[in-house]
């Protein structure tokens, strides 16, 4: 079996256990070698040109001059190049030799993907950093696995297999045999890695809930699937549904969230590894949540848990919730300045479907716009 053999592998591939400790910084900085490395320098221009798809002739007009910079300002990768422009294209003598400044940007998510606001903040963020006199700047987002991700600042998503067939594709240039190895290694570690994660299926029928297997735990990946596996959960959510969904992982759970805000507070469904929850956030007292949530949240927890079964009896579980007997509200943040996350959760069944705690989120944010778009809880822009 394929997945087999791709186990075998990797554990017992040296370079795929050192990639553990920073599993997004390590390929970074692995192609931070290649363009740094005098002898490699070929290795990384086709990697530029055939992995990322950037204009050969572009490439060329840089020379050999160009810089490879790693967590310059906090990007992720830096090519920073001077554009040369060749004497047969020049108008006249006058015209300068150098007529800008290149720079190519790439943001390696291994773990998940950005969503829309992420990447336009990113494109911000580079726009500002990427200072002199550039006369363009190309984003890339390069990822392990394909994505439905809507690409918006003139991001471009490549994958990690692109990286991988254009490595290939070079690895007959390279003369030290010592580097060689290395790069065929990296190459088989990344396809191995890739048709791991790919066989992890994510669709409507699927279980919600992510129960890594034993492969993946003694490679030290659930991680890395789970967080990847929520990102594309809460893709599909955003295409099917109307409402823009976010994802994290947090506590070693993964996360998946959606939020409206109304007048002076934001509330949502948020799902913390098999918690889902109703939430209100804001400037307010514990004293206040009940009436603030307007019967979004409960006046206990035991009572919430009973209202959620009764409108969901196939998707949740009837076990008590952890200190339901205790305060009647759960939160973050209620000692700090900022705003408070009060929130109140019930346990999602094992064979709960993705589609079926999808429903659950929609009507429940139906609920909450019949409840919350009021006159005194407007929502605003």
């Amino acid at each position: 079996m394929k997945n087999q053999n791709d186990y075998q592998y990797l554990k017992e591939s040296p370079m795929f256990h050192f990639s553990l400790h920073a599993k997004e910084l390590f390929h970074s900085n692995f192609l931070a070698w290649l363009g740094m490395d005098p002898d490699l320098r070929g290795v990384f221009i086709n990697v530029l040109t055939a992995g990322l798809g950037i204009d050969e002739d572009t490439v060329k007009s840089w020379g050999t001059e160009f810089e490879v910079l790693r967590e310059k300002d906090n990007l992720d990768l830096v090519v920073k190049a001077q554009d040369h422009v060749e004497k047969s294209k020049r108008r006249n003598a006058n015209d300068r030799i150098v007529s800008g400044q290149w720079y190519v940007v790439i943001e390696n998510k291994i773990k998940s993907v950005p969503n829309k606001a992420q990447l336009d903040k990113y494109a911000d963020d580079i726009n500002n950093k990427c200072g002199g006199d550039p006369i363009k700047v190309e984003k890339f987002l390069l990822t392990i696995c394909e994505s439905d991700i809507e690409l918006t600042s003139g991001w471009r998503l490549v994958t990690y297999s692109k990286i991988a067939e254009a490595l290939k594709k070079s690895i007959n240039h390279v003369k030290d045999p010592y580097k060689k190895y290395i790069i065929s290694d990296y190459v088989r570690m990344v396809e191995a890695l890739i048709d791991i994660l790919n066989n992890e299926e994510v669709n409507m029928t699927c279980p919600f809930l992510f129960r890594p297997s034993r492969m993946l735990d003694e490679l030290r990946i659930a991680d890395l699937v789970d967080k990847r596996r929520a990102a594309r959960i809460a893709e599909i959510y955003t295409k099917n549904t109307g409402l823009n969904y976010g994802s994290g992982y947090t506590n070693k759970q993964s996360l998946i969230e959606t939020v409206k805000r109304y007048g002076d507070i934001s509330v949502g469904i948020q799902i913390q590894g098999s918690q889902y929850r109703h939430f209100i956030m804001g400037y307010i007292k514990e004293n206040e949540v009940a009436d603030r949530s307007n019967g979004f949240l409960s006046n206990t927890r035991k009572e919430f848990r009973d209202k959620i079964l009764m409108l969901y009896p196939d998707v949740f579980e009837s076990s008590s919730v952890r200190g339901e007997n205790n305060r009647p509200f759960n939160s973050y943040d209620k000692n700090k300045e900022g705003e408070t996350f009060w929130y109140q959760y019930v346990t999602i069944r094992p064979d709960a479907t993705i589609k079926q705690i999808m429903d659950c989120i929609s009507e429940d944010m139906k609920t909450a716009d019949i409840i919350f778009a009021t006159p005194s809880h407007k929502e605003s822009n």
